[in-house]
């Protein structure tokens, strides 16, 4: 899903920048035909309405993977910021879905990394916690430039609409660097999930043992 956004991404880039050149030329005085404007509002429409929803089923997907990730650590650690509920919950809050999410992500990576040698286990993990930062980086820096195009394109001002179309690029090529990332991240950890499920699934039976 994540892959599909960027291609997404990519396309609506492309879009709202000849959107701008649109704009920007009757700005400067060029006339375009009624056809070329309806093209434009038609080709912004269908590529909007995929997005949204690709979007939605995206956002879906990764809360129910990052949810079932941070419960599962849960059960080998308590040494973690927040319940596994907040993995999905804190998404939905003003202001604490700024940091929430993304110390939860970092609790993934570092707690996850903390008890796996705890438990013996040597080998070097691939968890750099500086690309959680950069995908969060981008995140938010793409989300507050997507709510500027919104306000903007509410707007009936021609130079808003001009400039909120070339916002609505930098918002995309931001998302798109988000989405790419986070396809890393999820990676990443994906290889480590398997080490933390073994080593719970060791503990099952030291205990079942122990009960015989």
């Amino acid at each position: 899903m994540l892959s599909v956004m960027v291609g997404l991404d990519v396309l609506s880039a492309i879009s709202s920048f000849m959107q701008y050149q649109l704009l920007s030329d009757f700005r400067d005085g060029v006339v375009f035909s009624e056809a070329d404007g309806a093209a434009n509002d038609l080709r912004e429409s269908i590529i909007g309405a995929v997005y949204t929803l690709f979007y939605i089923v995206t956002v879906v997907v990764f809360i129910q993977w990052f949810r079932r990730a941070y419960f599962n650590l849960h059960l080998r650690t308590q040494n973690l910021r927040h319940s596994e509920g907040w993995a999905a919950g804190a998404w939905f809050i003003p202001i604490f879905n700024l940091y929430a999410p993304v110390q939860i992500m970092m609790d993934l990576y570092k707690a996850s990394r903390n008890v796996l040698r705890k438990a013996g286990f040597t080998e070097e993990l691939d968890l750099p916690t500086n690309l959680v930062s950069i995908w969060w980086a981008l995140w938010v820096l793409g989300s507050i430039m997507s709510n500027i195009n919104t306000r903007m394109v509410l707007s009936e001002n021609l130079d808003s609409l001009v400039n909120g179309s070339m916002i609505a690029v930098f918002a995309h090529l931001l998302s798109l660097g988000a989405a790419i990332t986070l396809i890393f991240v999820i990676q990443k950890y994906a290889k480590v999930e398997p080490l933390l499920s073994d080593l719970r699934s060791e503990i099952d039976s030291i205990g079942q043992n122990t009960e015989d």
